[in-house]
């Protein structure tokens, strides 16, 4: 998964030399993910797979609280000042702050 995600970044002209970030706002997951070995029996795949490519230092997991995650936007149903606040971290809204957007 790494490699075609590095593949297709560089097809689009953006070299990836340095680990993919993934920003996690679960502290558990990241720390089974960052063990050597888990003592947990019940892991699925995905997890090892993930575990592995931290391993091997091609992806870096770095926590984010749930209120500065701005992907919620994109998958859960937000209060309306979360909302519009991750829409204009996206740059999907502008701020009503910023000249010139008066009635919109």
């Amino acid at each position: 998964m790494q490699k075609k995600i590095v593949c297709l970044l560089n097809e689009l002209g953006i070299p990836q030399n340095d680990p993919i970030v993934i920003y996690q706002d679960n502290k558990n997951s990241i720390t089974v993910c960052e063990m050597p070995r888990s003592k947990s029996k019940h892991l699925d795949v995905k997890h090892c797979v993930v575990r592995d490519q931290v391993t091997r230092g091609l992806i870096k997991l770095i926590y984010c609280s749930s209120s500065t995650m701005t992907a919620d936007v994109l998958t859960k149903g937000l209060p309306r000042p979360k909302f519009t606040t991750h829409l204009q971290a996206l740059g999907l809204l502008q701020s009503p702050t910023t000249p010139g957007t008066a009635g919109m």
